[in-house]
């Protein structure tokens, strides 16, 4: 149960790999320069999250700014990514992805994904209390979820403990989700834009704790 006392609607979600495909070389060039943020809101409450944060979070090379980025190949370029959780507290948060690409000449690029809370996978057994799910975000967009489709997975330990062999669209375990998506040993990634790779927690899992604490302070 979580130490801070969060309801069973509670959940902790991290982005810890982005990956890109295809995107517009010609204004990328070889590697485009992201900031990442993740956010999530009520209307009343909100938490905002942004990456990078220092040089040492960047593989190739790091740009200080108003909004700090890493460069990243713009086809098949990919970067960890560490520290970028926000807490959707109860049903009434929603979730926003936003990949900002900085350009010294021009406006920046802004590709952005809008998660609401209800379009969040669910699942029929309550024992799942963590998974993987990928999402593709489309290049210099601002796009609702449906318009795009990903993936979800429950990690090994999880699913040998409920005796599942397949992932849990496969195995019948997945209920519903506001998006097209599949198993993720079945997906594959869109080009034209960047893939999200994300961890959910739920409140009752034994990781929650570690990741809320990654969490920034809610603000108004």
């Amino acid at each position: 149960m979580s130490k801070y006392g969060h309801g069973s609607a509670a959940k902790v979600v991290c982005v810890n790999r982005i990956t890109t495909s295809g995107l517009d070389s010609s204004e990328a060039g070889a590697y485009v320069e992201n900031n990442i943020k993740i956010a999530s809101s009520n209307g009343n409450y909100k938490m905002q999250n942004f990456w990078p944060k220092k040089k040492d979070d960047c593989k190739i090379g790091f740009n200080s700014g108003s909004l700090n980025s890493c460069d990243i190949g713009y086809d098949g370029g990919a970067e960890n990514v560490n520290n970028l959780c926000t807490s959707l507290y109860d049903s009434s948060y929603d979730m926003d992805i936003v990949v900002t690409e900085i350009d010294s000449t021009s406006a920046n690029d802004i590709s952005s994904l809008h998660i609401p809370y209800k379009d969040m996978p669910q699942f029929k057994d309550n024992r799942i209390s963590r998974y993987t799910m990928k999402k593709f975000i489309k290049e210099d967009a601002a796009e609702k979820m449906v318009d795009h489709d990903g993936c979800v997975e429950i990690d090994f330990s999880i699913a040998f403990g409920i005796g599942a062999t397949n992932g849990p669209v496969t195995a019948g375990l997945s209920v519903s989700a506001g998006f097209k998506y599949e198993d993720c040993s079945k997906w594959r990634e869109v080009p034209g834009g960047y893939t999200v790779h994300m961890s959910v927690y739920h409140y009752n899992d034994p990781s929650y704790n570690l990741a809320y604490s990654l969490t920034p302070s809610w603000t108004r």
